[in-house]
């Protein structure tokens, strides 16, 4: 049997699917949203609209979004850039997305706590699936390509609806916004620039 490519280092368990973390990376010139795709108690992976040197050091501002006297809701830590991979996707100019793996220095005990609350966030979200709003659209075809467009209402504190338009499966676009109109108009406005 051969041994996989990329073989599994992570020693924590992490989060299956986007942890309800807001990411800020603190920047010397202000700091710049990023995306959580998921997270543990030894790192996390966030998407950026920037490539980072790997290695490098980085600071951050995590935040659960929620006020909750049970634990944090916002911690500053450190992180090490581990790897950083640009996305599949079909834009010909910039900005490009990357996804960055980091991996926590030092970590604050208050870190693992606001970690750990995220995935009771995510798990408490995944159970009630049923009750979020979805929309599915129609699929649009350019070129041979079937682009599959999903709006979905989620628990985001400024922005709950998340479109994802996959293509053969993998997501190839992504934004949230504050309304299922905003949403709806980021989709046709994808089309267009598509075309």
């Amino acid at each position: 049997m051969k041994a996989s490519l990329q073989e599994e280092r992570r020693k924590l368990p992490r989060t299956d699917g986007p942890p309800r973390l807001t990411i800020q990376l603190l920047h010397p010139d202000g700091p710049v949203p990023a995306d959580s795709v998921n997270v543990s108690g030894g790192g996390l992976c966030f998407r950026l609209r920037r490539t980072l040197e790997i290695r490098s050091l980085v600071h951050l501002l995590l935040s659960n979004g929620t006020v909750s006297v049970r634990g944090p809701r916002s911690v500053e830590c450190t992180g090490r850039v581990a790897w950083v991979v640009q996305r599949l996707d079909l834009r010909d100019s910039p900005p490009f997305l990357y996804d960055v793996g980091v991996e926590f220095v030092d970590p604050p005990p208050s870190l693992r706590q606001l970690v750990a609350q995220a995935g009771a966030t995510l798990e408490r979200l995944n159970a009630a699936d049923a009750q979020r709003a979805q929309k599915t659209i129609a699929p649009w075809t350019l070129r041979g390509r079937c682009f599959v467009p999903t709006i979905e209402r989620e628990a985001h504190p400024d922005e709950p609806w998340h479109l994802v338009v996959m293509v053969e499966g993998v997501p190839c676009f992504s934004g949230r916004y504050a309304s299922q109109r905003a949403a709806l108009t980021a989709w046709e406005r994808f089309k267009r620039q598509q075309g």
